[in-house]
Parts: C-alpha cells; sequence; structure tokens
C-alpha cells in the first residue's frame, strides 16, 4: 500500500528529471567544449614545445659553427704572424735585387793588383752595358766577382745599377749579346725566384717534349710565365 501511495510522487519526481535532461545536455556540452579546447591548447603547448626546442638545437649548431669560424680565424692570424716576417724580408730582398744584374763568362784578369783589376773589369762591363743599350748610364754603377777566387772558375760579376730602370733596359736588351763567346746576363733573383724560374723551366720541357710548341717564358711583373708564340699569316 506504501508504494501505491507513494506513485504520485515519483511521477512528480520523474517529471522533475526529464525538465533537467535539457540543462544536463547544455552542461555537458559545455564540459565537451572545454575538454576539447584544453586538448586544443594542449596540442598548441607541444607544437610551441617543439618550436622552441627545434629553435634551442639551431642555435646550438650556430653557436658550435661560430666557435669553428673563431678558432679558424686565430689560426689564421697565427699563421698570418708566423708568415709576416719572412715575406717581408722577401719583398725586401727583391726591391733591392731589382737594381742588379749578373754577368756570366767575362774572363778574369789574374796579374794585376786588387785596384787595377777592378778598374779594367769596370772597364770590360761598361764596354758590355754600352754595346746593348747606350741610355743607360754607367758612371756610377758599381760591380764585384761573386764568390771565392778559383783558378779553374770564371766567376759572375754583379753589376749594381742607380735605378731598376735600368736594370730592367739592360736585361730587355741582353739577346744582343753573342752568347757564342760564352757572356750572358740574368737578373739577381731571390732563392724564392729561382726555385719559381727554375720550375716554370721544367714545365716548358716536359710541355715541348710532350709535343706542344710555339711555347716561350715571356716576364710580366717581373714574374716568368709560359706564352704561346703567335704565328704570323702563311702565305
Amino acid at each position: 500500500m506504501d508504494s501505491i501511495k507513494q506513485l504520485p510522487l515519483l511521477k512528480v519526481e520523474v517529471k522533475e528529471s526529464i525538465k533537467e535532461v535539457p540543462l544536463l545536455k547544455d552542461e555537458f556540452k559545455k564540459l565537451q567544449s572545454e575538454v576539447n579546447e584544453i586538448k586544443e591548447n594542449l596540442n598548441k603547448a607541444k607544437s610551441t614545445y617543439a618550436e622552441v626546442t627545434k629553435i634551442i638545437n639551431e642555435a646550438e649548431l650556430i653557436r658550435t659553427s661560430v666557435n669553428k669560424l673563431e678558432k679558424k680565424v686565430e689560426d689564421f692570424k697565427s699563421q698570418d704572424k708566423e708568415n709576416l716576417v719572412p715575406a717581408i724580408d722577401e719583398i725586401s730582398e727583391r726591391a733591392k735585387r731589382s737594381l742588379n744584374i749578373i754577368v756570366f763568362g767575362v774572363p778574369e784578369i789574374k796579374n794585376l793588383n786588387k785596384e787595377e783589376r777592378n778598374i779594367k773589369e769596370k772597364e770590360g762591363a761598361v764596354s758590355i752595358l754600352n754595346s746593348l743599350d747606350e741610355s743607360v748610364p754607367t758612371e756610377n754603377i758599381k760591380l764585384y766577382r761573386l764568390g771565392g777566387y778559383d783558378l779553374n772558375k770564371v766567376r759572375p760579376i754583379k753589376v749594381m745599377f742607380e735605378t731598376k730602370e735600368d736594370a730592367l733596359k739592360i736585361l730587355k736588351s741582353k739577346s744582343k749579346l753573342d752568347e757564342s763567346k760564352g757572356i750572358y746576363i740574368k737578373g739577381d733573383l731571390t732563392l724564392l725566384q729561382q726555385k719559381y724560374l727554375k720550375e716554370v723551366v721544367a714545365e716548358l720541357k716536359a710541355r715541348k717534349e710532350s709535343g706542344e710548341s710555339n711555347l716561350k717564358i715571356k716576364y710580366h711583373n717581373s714574374i716568368p710565365k709560359i706564352i704561346k708564340i703567335k704565328q704570323g699569316p702563311k702565305n
């Protein structure tokens, strides 16, 4: 009987519950929306974290590269300091030697004293220079034999001019010499220049032996280079 009496009350409760269903649905939607928003924020956070991590890694790579570059710069600076002094010495030595020429094959005078011998040798050198280019002044040239005296050898003569232009004029005219007499002229080269010239001469020889023709060594700004000789038109 009690249950029957409670039926009207239950009906009322059911109706009230049914009325609350739409409200519950709305609440559920709100919760669902909040959950979705939380998920979206989490995804954004993950993406941001990944981007930040990528930036950090890139920054680390850049820092490593910068460190390597800084080390290379320091190494270059150290090498420059080590190479600077020899380079300056070489430049200075070339400048000094550009005033000079070396004359080979001039017979040595044996029977005179040193002073008379020097006078005679200067006269002989002046005669050779005048035969090549009379415009080159010879009044103030200086000269001396290279190396120690040897009865069985003829020492070359170093001739020193007042300007490198005078020395260059003689070098450009040296082909006028009759080398059959054993007299020839060369520039006064440093050890580095001599080494480089030997390499160029060896290359010229190798190229000629391999079949190349019409080649010769020409100086440009005092640097020897192998060039091709231009041939005139054939008739």
